[in-house]
């Protein structure tokens, strides 16, 4: 789209009481200044079946081109559980109309739980790179209990290549990212190619009391790499001034190439219910 920047991401309603649902929306941004140029719009995706992977909601809702200049989404699928609150899960979904209608490959998801990574495949992010398509995603280490007794998911990021847009993910349980602190947690991931290697965004907290602690709530991460393997961390590549909205959490980014600048799209406070929050990072 010539004149504009679109945007995805998912919001939560309501379903019942304590319980919330979220799905994706899109938004058009100005190609010159990022200024919104159109109100949010709701997602036409099939309706989940019951029991499905994505029957609570997805969150995120990761789009990008595929070979063809259509747009595919790898959207994570939520499912509540007991024992512990939630399952998750990747699925894809296919747009021929600029991402406002989504028709699925199979109701089932495309990636998920394999026996080295047992719980919460999620945030997939994919890209060209050079001949083969890389596919970064979040996986599930396990569940720890707090002091409380409240389950808390602790989960780190891998990467999967091929040659063709079939992926499978590797389910080696292999973290790629380097960790730099004890029991982090790295979440949702975010590609993109600039001069012949990858660069990554990503988001880490503590495990335990990240929600109301900004101490250990989510941060920005950035790694690299020439080959999708090796990564180096250098998060302060991607150091941004804290503002009003975006004190307390940065979190869930993406990034985009435009007019010769690195955009990097975020999170703020309360999970992103403060507003998301746009930046330029140096290149």
């Amino acid at each position: 789209m010539p004149d504009r920047v679109r945007i995805f991401f998912t919001s939560r309603r309501v379903q019942a009481p304590n319980f919330r649902i979220s799905e994706p929306f899109f938004v058009d941004l100005s190609i010159d200044d990022l200024s919104v140029i159109s109100e949010p719009v709701k997602v036409r995706v099939p309706n989940p079946q019951l029991g499905s992977y994505r029957i609570h909601g997805i969150f995120p809702f990761s789009v990008a081109k595929s070979r063809d200049g259509s747009l595919v989404a790898l959207p994570t699928g939520w499912r509540r559980q007991r024992g512990v609150d939630v399952e998750t899960a990747i699925g894809q979904m296919h747009s021929l109309d600029f991402g406002e209608s989504w028709f699925e490959t199979g109701p089932g998801p495309r990636f998920s739980a394999l026996k080295n990574e047992p719980h919460l495949v999620c945030d997939a992010s994919y890209v060209q790179f050079g001949s083969e398509q890389i596919l970064a995603y979040t996986f599930g280490v396990d569940w720890k209990k707090s002091l409380e007794g409240n389950p808390e998911r602790r989960y780190l990021i891998s990467v999967a290549k091929n040659k063709y847009f079939d992926l499978i993910a590797n389910g080696s349980g292999t973290a790629v990212v380097p960790q730099v602190m004890e029991d982090e947690v790295q979440a949702h991931p975010h590609l993109l190619q600039r001069n012949g290697r990858l660069e990554m965004v990503f988001c880490y907290r503590r495990r335990f009391d990240f929600r109301e602690n900004a101490k250990s709530s989510y941060k920005l991460g950035f790694a690299t790499s020439e080959d999708a393997i090796n990564w180096i961390r250098n998060d302060d590549l991607i150091s941004i001034p804290r503002s009003v909205g975006d004190e307390e959490m940065q979190a869930y980014p993406s990034q985009f190439e435009l007019n010769g600048k690195v955009i990097v799209l975020y999170n703020g406070d309360k999970f992103g219910g403060s507003g998301i929050f746009a930046a330029v990072k140096e290149c």
